[in-house]
């Protein structure tokens, strides 16, 4: 959640929030609830007394002020030196009660605000009306073309080996009646479709089990270690922010200072390789094209592309597909120095498949 910042002017939609968030716990009649997020609501202001006021009507806690310890801080302005607490979790008390291993996360320098991270014990949640609903898991979808041959043998042996440990029912596969209504025949048809279906998503799931968990819990940011100074920087900031963490987080002084600029270095160079996103996309496929000596990673990531935007019709200065291919053509040819007629056959293919890229998209 994020609602808006002390003043006077924001008071009213600051109460209309509150209002919304005991709506929404009246419309759900669940005793386990939690809102997280920066209420912008201070002990020694306004908005802050406002917020406890709520909870003292609404049988709500604000956890983290009870879990953590009462010298924390969430929020540091660097401009006035000075440091808050205005990020809370702000919760029922069966959830309060089933919270444990609250912490600061000093390690994240994203952003201004501290991350502040909770484990929570469901078990012990009281149940629900909800409880009783059981949600069926959605299949995986698989996009096929961006599948690699490896993955689409090993999917192929899987799934063969599944089916063939399949049984089909005897009678219904020996039932001559087109306009069959036997019971058991449909109950054993119902059956078999089941653990078609069931051993095809087994065999997906274990042929795909390495490629979803590959990037879980790593920040996939392009230009992170091709663009000069962020990864380093990042280095840096992590070390003056471990230092500043370990000697009681002090607000002023040379280690506060020093913490203060490392994090806006690093932030600074982090939008710019936010900002420059696409150029580093572009920089990737090109590099893809240099290193793949088959060019089919290269054409996965363009094709990839073309399905994902729309193309430019003026390049350059250049208008029209067969204007703007013929011009890629040309600048290639003089970086590669691709001179010589042995290569005039795969020059022509080229120019081909991308003047049919660019007219598909």
């Amino acid at each position: 959640m994020y609602l808006p910042y002390c003043s006077r002017v924001n008071s009213d939609d600051f109460l209309a929030y509150l209002g919304k968030m005991k709506q929404f716990c009246d419309e759900l009649q669940c005793p386990n609830i939690c809102f997280v997020g920066d209420f912008n609501a201070g002990a020694t202001n306004t908005f802050g007394g406002l917020l406890e006021d709520f909870c003292m009507e609404n049988d709500f806690i604000i956890s983290d002020c009870t879990l953590l310890p009462q010298d924390t801080f969430t929020y540091i302005i660097d401009a006035h030196n000075t440091s808050s607490w205005i990020d809370y979790f702000v919760s029922s008390f069966s959830v309060h009660q089933a919270m444990f291993n609250m912490e600061e996360l000093t390690k994240c320098i994203y952003s201004d605000h501290q991350a502040v991270a909770v484990s929570i014990q469901c078990s012990h949640l009281p149940e629900s009306e909800f409880d009783d609903e059981v949600i069926e898991p959605q299949p995986c979808q698989i996009d096929w073309l961006k599948v690699i041959a490896q993955k689409r043998e090993d999917y192929y042996h899987e799934s063969k080996n599944l089916l063939d440990q399949l049984q089909l029912p005897t009678e219904v596969r020996h039932c001559q009646n087109f306009y069959c209504a036997d019971e058991k025949h449909l109950e054993e048809i119902e059956n078999l479709y089941a653990e078609l279906t069931g051993s095809l998503l087994a065999a997906t799931s274990s042929a795909f089990k390495t490629a979803g968990k590959k990037n879980v819990g790593k920040f996939n940011i392009p230009g992170w270690s091709s663009v000069v100074n962020v990864k380093p920087k990042h280095q840096i900031a992590m070390a003056a922010v471990w230092l500043w963490a370990n000697c009681n987080r002090p607000e002023t002084g040379g280690m506060y200072r020093n913490m203060v600029k490392t994090k806006k270095d690093f932030q600074y160079s982090l939008r710019q390789c936010r900002k420059d996103v696409e150029i580093h996309k572009a920089n990737g496929v090109a590099a893809a094209l240099q290193a793949d000596k088959t060019n089919e990673t290269f054409w996965q990531k363009v094709n990839n592309k073309a399905r994902s935007t729309t193309l430019p019709t003026l390049v350059g200065g250049v208008n029209g597909v067969s204007e703007i291919v013929k011009m890629w053509k040309d600048y290639f040819k003089g970086i590669l120095n691709s001179e010589n007629s042995s290569n005039e056959a795969a020059e022509s293919g080229t120019q081909h498949r991308l003047q049919g890229e660019l007219s598909g998209s």
